[in-house]
């Protein structure tokens, strides 16, 4: 399938000078795959506000387009499960103190035989456990060095050995070591976000609507952000957003396996990388068709409402949050029938899993994917209810029985997936 740019807009960045950012109207909604210096000729060409001037960069999108291509996927989640080898390889019980209690695990990282969760909603916290689940640390609450009022987000930046955290409510950034030990804090005014992923030198990529004023003196709206964190300044600020999806939340949209960054966007059936880490180009790199599942542009004309209610009543497929990438998988979350589903994408055969025929083969416990990592690794999370649940069917219950006693918190399950060789 021919992918043209209609989908990509980006800001036009400057060198030595504030970064100004305009939406491209007459018609030609965004641009893809276009250097800085082309995009800032388009510019040039558009404010000379003629016809000629949108048939002119008509043209230079339709030969730019040549040879650049997405990957559409056809998606029947109620398909029999093709071959495919589960292999549980740790459920780990979180230990439950009465300073260690997760009310709603928001985001999950490993990292050096440590997991970092975080919970923004309830305890507002982050909290650290060891490789076999046991209760490290967690964050003092306050206003003082080190303490978090509504930490938002953290972000693990291996080459430095630290662990930063945002904290909306005081809008400082806390950069911790690996451990959660203090180490300085920022005031930063202008920064917003509610996820964030490091993509390599010292940058991150945003996802946070943020207000553009327009041409015509209209609010408009870009929904990811590349931000400078030894500078403190953005680069580039991108992906227009109507103002009526600006409030719909995404849990961790943003996917980074080596060289590649994957995100998504509120409604869209898209999953896009990104290309150009400091100006924001980007591409529509899957389009997932859930056949009558699909959520369709006019659905979403008839209001936010309409589409949870379809969702809810198993009509349409609320697509992607919790995207993740490993070796031979893409997984991510979508909603349907009101509750969190997961699907796993083979990036070699085209196959998909979906989580509820998993779950009814007795192939994992019930449970909500957080990532994917590795050589074909993935991290979920299960309620301790559905862990005993699963193991009625597993010959060592009573030992998990005894490790789930008095459990509160969640348990944290590692899995890993091969596809059998006949499928390939």
């Amino acid at each position: 399938m021919m992918e043209c740019g209609f989908v990509v807009q980006t800001m036009f960045p400057g060198k030595g000078e504030k970064q100004k950012s305009k939406l491209v109207k007459k018609g030609v909604i965004s641009i893809n795959f276009l250097t800085p210096f082309v995009l800032t000729i388009l510019e040039k060409i558009m404010q000379l506000n003629t016809n000629f001037s949108v048939f002119i960069i008509s043209l230079i999108l339709f030969f730019s387009c040549k040879g650049k291509t997405y990957q559409r996927v056809e998606i029947d989640i109620f398909g029999e499960i093709g071959p495919l080898n589960i292999n549980i390889e740790k459920i780990l019980p979180l230990e439950t103190l009465d300073h260690s209690l997760i009310g709603e695990v928001s985001k999950v990282r490993y990292n050096e035989g440590r997991y970092y969760v975080l919970d923004r909603m309830v305890s507002q916290n982050l909290f650290l456990f060891d490789q076999d689940g046991n209760f490290l640390k967690r964050l003092s609450r306050g206003r003082g060095p080190g303490e978090v009022l509504s930490p938002i987000e953290f972000v693990i930046d291996s080459a430095a050995r630290s662990v930063f955290v945002w904290d909306t409510g005081t809008h400082y950034l806390s950069e911790y070591d690996l451990n959660l030990n203090f180490k300085r804090a920022e005031f930063i005014e202008d920064l917003f976000l509610t996820h964030a992923e490091d993509i390599g030198n010292g940058l991150w990529l945003i996802y946070n609507p943020v207000p553009v004023n327009e041409d015509n003196g209209e609010l408009g709206y870009f929904l990811y952000s590349i931000y400078d964190l030894n500078n403190k300044n953005y680069l580039s600020k991108f992906f227009p957003i109507k103002s009526d999806l600006i409030n719909l939340g995404a849990m961790m949209p943003i996917s980074v396996f080596q060289n590649r960054v994957l995100f998504s966007a509120p409604f869209s059936n898209f999953l896009y990388s990104l290309h150009d880490s400091e100006s924001g180009i980007y591409r529509e790199e899957f389009l997932f068709n859930f056949g009558l599942l699909t959520l369709h542009e006019n659905d979403i004309e008839k209001g936010i409402n309409h589409v949870y209610k379809e969702s809810r009543e198993g009509k349409i497929i609320i697509p992607f949050y919790g995207i993740g990438e490993n070796r031979d998988f893409i997984s991510f979350n979508f909603s349907l029938y009101g509750r969190d589903n997961f699907l796993l994408f083979s990036k070699k055969t085209k196959d998909s899993f979906y989580s509820e025929t998993i779950f009814q083969e007795k192939i994992l416990p019930k449970c909500r994917l957080i990532g994917s990592f590795g050589d074909n690794q993935f991290l979920a999370f299960a309620d301790p209810i559905d862990v005993l649940s699963f193991f009625l069917y597993q010959a060592d219950l009573y030992e998990m029985v005894s490790k789930l006693h008095d459990l509160s918190n969640p348990c944290i399950i590692i899995f890993s997936v091969r596809e059998n060789e006949n499928s390939q």
